[in-house]
């Protein structure tokens, strides 16, 4: 650790983009295993949803001004005066509010960057910037995408603890993918999805979209039609509820692989891989359950340990050419690896906020 630093004993953890809960249960878990002096500070849905005993405050609910939160967030740094804010999603208009106000006051600010874009041309950001000059980043190929930028801290970590984490049991095949999140064209590749799924051979497998998808929206029942259509339907599993974190783990103990259908030149590509990352792979690393990703992507070197390659021509080939020897062999090396550990990005996230030097 370097000298002369204050020593970091209290710190208020923010969340009031009313998503992104996920990521938080790797800064709680480490930083309460540090035994430092930890509250939240929260929208009132993700006070809802987290699984945590961690003292909170909600600052946000609905219908809730940008005066209104910035106004209960500075009223909950100015009495637990902590000496470390961190923000679980360093982006838009109530953090730039806040941090403006605070511009010229004594708190160190921290971020956490959840797309590159943000440093890619956005005036809030650029505002956001004049106070909060440390910014962690979801994955190393996103932090190296940003470079270096002179008078900015910059490091990665990955946010692998999920509620109800259990030992991957290996018990191949069970012929059960799982889609991260619901029915949604933005971030997944529907159209090729039906492709991949369209061969008799896949007859046998299982496809489950492990999120809402809301029947009221058009996209889920525009792809509900295809499925039946195309005599797809008993393919496919759809949520049509909130899935709790309990059915999520369940369903997860069941699956041979993880998809996340991005696929280049759609709509999925603009969104992940490029300036964030998919939900899917903090899953896949945190479950220890391979991903099945595009050959689009197989430069991501700190994925390849964790993935096997398909085109939508060869989707099947592929799959029918990971046995279980091969299989098992890629859940042992996820197992292996370090900086797939949940203590590895414990002691990754301590030391940026410590200020000590990066291992990178």
């Amino acid at each position: 650790m370097q000298k002369n630093l204050p020593e970091l004993k209290r710190v208020l953890l923010v969340e009031v983009a009313g998503s992104h809960d996920e990521c938080l249960y790797t800064q709680i878990n480490a930083l309460r295993e540090a035994n430092v002096d930890l509250k939240l500070a929260l929208d009132e849905g993700v006070s809802n949803r987290l699984i945590s005993d961690t003292p909170k405050v909600i600052v946000r609910k609905h219908g809730d001004s940008n005066r209104d939160i910035v106004r209960a967030i500075s009223a909950v740094i100015s009495d637990y005066d902590p000496d470390t804010v961190v923000f679980n999603t360093a982006q838009g208009s109530i953090v730039r509010d806040l941090l403006l106000k605070f511009l010229f006051k004594k708190v160190r600010f921290v971020g956490i960057i959840h797309t590159t874009r943000k440093f890619k041309g956005s005036f809030t950001q650029r505002l956001i910037n004049l106070k909060c000059r440390e910014y962690l980043f979801l994955s190393q190929f996103l932090r190296k995408d940003v470079g270096d930028k002179p008078g900015f801290r910059l490091d990665y970590f990955y946010t692998l603890d999920f509620p109800y984490v259990t030992e991957k049991v290996l018990n191949f095949p069970n012929k059960r993918l799982v889609i991260i999140g619901g029915v949604e064209k933005r971030r997944k590749d529907l159209d090729g999805f039906i492709k991949m799924i369209h061969a008799d051979t896949m007859r046998s497998y299982q496809f489950v979209f492990l999120g809402k998808s809301d029947s009221t929206k058009e996209e889920v029942q525009n792809f509900k039609e295809t499925l039946e259509k195309e005599g797809l339907k008993d393919r496919v599993i759809l949520f049509e509820q909130f899935v709790s974190h309990e059915e999520f783990a369940a369903e997860l103990t069941k699956a041979d692989f993880i998809l996340p259908l991005i696929h280049p030149d759609t709509p999925s590509a603009d969104q992940y891989f490029k300036n964030q990352i998919p939900g899917a792979m903090n899953v896949s690393l945190a479950w220890k359950i391979p991903m099945l990703i595009h050959e689009e992507y197989s430069s991501i070197s700190e994925l390849n340990d964790a993935a096997f390659y398909y085109n939508l021509n060869n989707f099947e080939s592929t799959l029918a050419e990971i046995d279980s020897s091969i299989y098992q062999n890629k859940v042992e090396e996820m197992k292996q690896l370090s900086v797939y550990r949940t203590e590895t990005q414990h002691e990754r996230f301590m030391r940026f906020l410590r200020r000590e030097n990066s291992d990178e």
